[in-house]
């Protein structure tokens, strides 16, 4: 049975091992049903390490402030640039929509006369 450390799947997910190493845990992660098992706990911990400490950091340095406050505008901006592209789309497709069931309705209704 293949088997790896803690230490070193937790290495692995910040990315601190070289290639070879790196290679070779990628195998063992696809491989071993148990390797994966952990390999996905260690990473949810750490996912949620990642978004625990976004929200408990409070700098105090005017830099990071300006920072975080420019990371939010740039979030709000994707946010709102991802929902014009969903009206967009949802438009466009409720046109065709429209249209497909007005030919429809006239198809028939000019079929019927």
């Amino acid at each position: 049975m293949m088997n790896i450390s803690d230490e070193k799947l937790a290495q692995y997910i910040r990315g601190e091992l070289p290639l070879d190493e790196k290679l070779y845990v990628d195998k063992l992660i696809e491989s071993s049903p148990e390797v994966k098992r952990r390999y996905e706990e260690w990473k949810e911990f750490f996912d949620n390490l990642a978004l625990l400490s976004r929200y408990t950091h409070k700098p105090t340095d005017h830099r990071w402030k300006e920072a975080i406050v420019i990371k939010a505008d740039i979030e709000r901006f994707k946010k709102r640039k991802l929902l014009t592209e969903i009206g967009i789309i949802t438009g466009v497709i409720g046109s065709v929509a429209a249209t497909a069931a007005t030919l429809t309705y006239y198809y028939l209704v000019r079929r019927k006369s």
